[in-house]
């Protein structure tokens, strides 16, 4: 019987039984269960038997079927349904398979040549062993393997053999699409463009193939599967995806299986669907796939969708264990070290991961992989040194993961292996892993590059890099980093829309922290269309998926925080789920929600109930609330028992305490003034920048100290120094707005200058500088500077810098004028949230500055604007629907949007009131109500006061002591007002004369 037909067997022998799902500690008492063993028990003695077999049959065609068997694994013992892997005894087969011409000599090639590349079997994956496995590649491709030819094309492209040989590869595709191998033909669409003709071509041929040649091979399923569900020249299909994945799974592919289950617990088919899940991932756990029951046992030990129970995981992990994987090793030293699932035994947890690097080391891929998973482990610092030594000879040798993983190792984690940490280091072992193709190496390259982290910032390279590791492999990782810097603008382009399909994909293979970033652009409006429901879905989900950000995201929208009608009861609800989450910050939340809506008393019954699931900081909020007098007289004796119960917890935040400490400064009374003095100062003698804040702040107010601004200075320069620069930039603005005093303005900017050295990074000290060098406060005015700093500011994270360079462009103020960049940095601030840059947007659109005239995307600019409850905005689009330019002409909505504005102040709309009441456009004329609003516009626009002037001189109705009033206004601000004859002179021969009132003698 060949490998494939014994599987199919084996998979509908398990189906033909029908058995349900059991708890793995009942193996042995039920009959279900013992049938399935016996199931197991038979297999292996058939296995046994056939290997055996093909063991005493030299022929190439037996030594080919055995070394797929072994690569495929074999039961390890009749007790255990999983299957160990056998790589050295696979090269050996397939090795003595080649030594003689035979029809199966590339398929031999093929699958020897993977193992070498792989660096297992006793291969060491360096550069030697890539040349052989290119070369068996290569010589199989010639003889008409379509699969090595692809093999052969794949790795050139990633440059497996040096650099990258894109052109070679090319040729390689062409002709394993020759040779009709459906994934080549996606392959050589990505080189040419999946969205030319030829690409077109290219992807029905390949969807052809798929069609013909898939449904006899089960990676070829799980390969067009993949094609399907990631949308690579067709659009998604997560449905025919699923039916991919079913087909290939049930000709025994554990990755069909694993594939199939991430479908059914994302929301591409639907709501999740833990339990068919489960239910694939045993049934393929039972059909000896070990990455199915690690999968198992991974989901109960991050209390995963499936829910599975404590003994099945357990079970299938004994399971993992027996067959010495590395990844169970893995999983057993989390459940030691998390204490969930064993007890905590950090001893234990240690030994499970030198076991996993033990297991590992025969097989460079299996090191690699233990090397990067066990540096998610706190017990994995004692063994980093190993660790290091694993990637460091990977990355020597030449293998791609190994220059990755080694350069990801030395920036993040090389002390705790006795290694130096070497910036310039791990920036060339990334570098060289990038250009060799690997993802990984760019995404975390491209991190340095836009956090300036051992290299000049470089958002631009950044995102270059980005790109490149999406168009390699759409992880969710590339996914939310592209959607990200489309989003900022911060590689040097603003694309919003291509960011939320970018979000959805990543949301659709269940990416918690993609439901919460496009949750809050749909929530939030404005450069995408606000959709208040979508986004609460989204967020939900993320919540569901615990997401430690999404619940508070939610509570503020079923607040009201984002405009929607508030529904506090949903806000607490998701609160009170946040609080038995032991989410950060929800237990605050929830009380002060709840102290705000008069219900102090389950404000605190609810911070109790946090403090007893060991959260420290609610303990610090009922200190808060003791101390504010809310439920009864402050009581600074219960505060203090609070802070006691917090530090058993085992102490509370440095944030709590300083929180407290200030709230003791306010109570005004010695004893508690003290005790938040000493508790400020013993943090910020211990190296607390945000307690030196605190006191700077508090020296600054006098609160619970006499007021002394230079020892208020001196500490914000200590807090500074610490890392919080803010409490110094404060002290700087408190200078600046003192007024045109020249001393306070150049201190000003002195401290300005000091919070810079101290953080060369921070917005807030850079625009301020920008704003000193451009309107020349505290030193000599200098624009190119100005937009020097601005630009500083803005690629520190400063929005608002962003519409200062904007307007430098469009005047030509310190830098040339460029229409097309101001345009531009006006498209970056809409993205990062200034909504006011929509009205300058929109006008740029009307009058085609920096770009074509576009009326109609003016209107939509304006709309956000206005949706964003900015009234210039509610102008420029009331405008449009008077105008019915770039939109249908609405006059009734033009002038509601009119009143809105002016009802907000802005004084334009009030004299475009004016104008439509005294000309009766789209309403009936009411001269009475036209001076109103005229009236109300001149209280601050000279330019409405001058109208009322003249119409005081040219309309007889007008009181007089009124149109004195106006007169008198008019002067006080400078304006030029006629004499009181000549604003008394008839505005026709037959006019009446105006009688002067005696004012007019002033």
């Amino acid at each position: 019987m060949s490998p494939l037909a014994h599987r199919v067997a084996m998979v509908a022998l398990c189906a033909l039984m029908a058995l349900p799902t059991l708890p793995l500690t009942a193996l042995a008492q039920t009959a279900d269960s013992e049938a399935r063993l016996g199931w197991v028990r038979e297999r292996y003695q058939s296995e046994k038997a056939q290997l055996d077999t093909l063991v005493n049959d030299k022929t190439p065609e037996a030594l080919l079927e055995l070394g797929e068997i072994l690569i495929d694994g074999t039961l390890v013992s009749p007790e255990n349904p999983l299957r160990k892997p056998d790589p050295a005894g696979a090269r050996a087969a397939f090795e003595a398979g080649l030594k003689a011409p035979s029809p199966i000599w590339p398929s031999a090639a093929s699958h020897l040549a993977e193992i070498m590349l792989a660096g297992e079997g006793g291969f060491n994956g360096g550069r030697e062993d890539i040349d052989r496995g290119l070369d068996l590649l290569e010589r199989a491709a010639r003889l008409g393997y379509g699969k090595g030819a692809y093999l052969t094309g794949f790795d050139l492209q990633l440059g497996l053999g040096g650099a990258e040989r894109v052109g070679e590869a090319e040729e390689y595709y062409r002709l394993a699409t020759r040779l009709q191998y459906a994934p080549a033909a996606f392959a050589l669409a990505g080189i040419v463009g999946l969205e030319t003709t030829a690409g077109r071509d290219l992807v029905g041929a390949g969807v052809v193939l798929f069609d013909l040649f898939a449904p006899r091979s089960r990676d070829l399923l799980v390969a067009y599967g993949d094609v399907l569900r990631d949308g690579v020249g067709l659009p998604v299909d997560a449905e025919k995806a699923a039916e991919n994945y079913r087909r290939a799974f049930a000709l025994g592919s554990g990755k069909g299986a694993l594939r199939l289950a991430d479908l059914l617990l994302s929301t591409a088919l639907g709501p999740p669907n833990p339990v068919e899940a489960r239910q694939v991932l045993e049934e393929a756990a039972w059909s000896g796939s070990t990455l199915s029951a690690i999968r198992l046992a991974e989901d109960f030990l991050d209390q995963g969708p499936m829910g599975v129970d404590e003994a099945a995981a357990k079970a299938w992990l004994a399971f993992a264990l027996e067959v010495e994987d590395h990844r169970a090793f893995l999983v057993a030293a989390r459940m030691y070290e998390t204490g969930r699932g064993e007890p905590l035994d950090l001893a234990k947890a240690r030994e499970m991961v030198g076991r996993a690097i033990e297991v590992s080391e025969p097989s460079l891929t299996n090191a690699l992989s233990v090397a990067r998973a066990a540096q998610g482990l706190l017990v994995a610092d004692a063994l980093s040194g190993e660790i290091a030594g694993l990637l460091k000879a990977a990355a020597e040798r030449g293998n791609i993961e190994g220059m990755a993983g080694y350069g990801a190792f030395l920036a993040d984690r090389a002390e705790l292996g006795g290694v130096p940490v070497d910036g310039a280091q791990a920036v060339s072992w990334l570098r060289r892993a990038a250009e060799a193709g690997n993802p990984q190496a760019m995404l975390t390259l491209g991190d340095f590059l836009r956090q300036g982290r051992f290299v000049a910032p470089s958002p631009q390279e950044a995102g270059q890099l980005y790109g490149a590791a999406l168009a390699v492999e759409r992880s969710t990782g590339a996914l939310l980093r592209n959607a990200d810097i489309l989003v900022s603008g911060e590689g040097g382009t603003v694309d919003v829309e291509q960011a939320v399909g970018l979000y959805r994909e990543a949301a659709g293979r269940g990416s918690p922290s993609a439901k919460l970033k496009l949750g809050r652009l749909l929530m939030r409006g404005g450069p995408v269309q606000r959709d208040p429901d979508e986004a609460r879905a989204l967020l939900e989900e993320a919540v569901r998926a615990g997401d430690t950000k999404a619940p508070l995201l939610l509570a503020d929208f079923y607040a009201g925080a984002f405009g929607d009608t508030p529904a506090p009861a949903e806000a607490e609800r998701v609160l009170r789920a946040a609080v038995e989450k032991g989410v950060p910050e929800a237990p605050n939340r929830l009380a002060k929600a709840l102290v705000a809506a008069g219900r102090t008393d389950e404000a605190v019954a609810a911070l109790e109930a946090a403090a007893a699931t060991g959260q420290p900081d609610a303990l610090v909020e009922l200190a808060l609330i003791s101390l504010s007098g809310t439920t009864g007289p402050r009581d600074v004796d219960a505060a203090e028992a609070y802070l006691a119960r917090a530090e058993a917890l085992g102490g509370a935040s440095a944030q709590g305490r300083i929180a407290v400490a200030v709230a003791l400064l306010e109570l005004g009374r010695i004893e508690a003034t003290q005790k938040g003095l000493a508790t400020l100062q013993a943090l910020a003698e211990g190296g607390s920048g945000p307690a030196a804040a605190a006191l700077s702040q508090a020296y600054r107010d006098g609160r619970g100290v006499a007021r002394d601004d230079a020892r208020a200075e001196e500490l914000a320069i200590e807090a500074a120094r610490l890392g919080v620069t803010d409490a110094l930039i404060d002290i700087a603005s408190a200078y600046e707005k003192q007024g045109p005093d020249p001393a306070a303005q150049a201190r000003a900017f002195a401290l300005y200058q000091k919070a810079v050295e101290f953080e060369p990074g921070s917005a807030r000290a850079l625009g301020a500088l920008a704003r000193a060098y451009r309107y020349g406060r505290g030193t000599a005015q200098d624009l190119p500077l100005s937009v020097e700093y601005f630009r500083k500011a803005a690629d520190a994270g400063s929005a608002s810098a962003l519409t200062a360079l904007a307007a430098a462009y469009t005047e030509g103020s310190g830098v040339a004028r460029d229409p097309a960049e101001a345009r531009r940095l006006l498209l970056l601030a809409v993205s990062r949230g200034i909504d006011g840059a929509y009205v300058d947007l929109g006008r740029f659109y009307l009058s085609g500055f920096g770009g074509e005239i576009d009326p109609e995307r003016a209107v939509v600019a304006f709309s956000r604007a206005a949706e964003a409850g900015n009234r210039e905005g509610d102008l420029e689009l009331a405008r449009a629907f008077l105008s019915g330019y770039g939109v249908t002409r609405n006059t009734a909505e033009g002038i509601r949007l009119l009143e809105r504005a002016a009802e907000a102040g802005v004084a334009e709309a009030m004299m475009k009131l004016y104008e439509i009441h005294a000309e009766g456009f789209g309403v009936a004329v009411d001269q009475a109500r036209a001076i109103l609003w005229l009236e109300r516009a001149a209280e601050t626009n000279d330019d409405a006061l001058a109208r009322l002037v003249e119409i005081a001189r040219t309309d007889e109705s007008i009181d007089p002591a009124r149109a004195e009033r106006w007169r008198v206004r008019a002067r006080q601000r400078g304006l030029s007002v006629p004499s009181a004859d000549q604003a008394a002179a008839p505005a026709s021969a037959t006019a009446s004369p105006v009688s002067a009132p005696a004012a007019v003698a002033n």
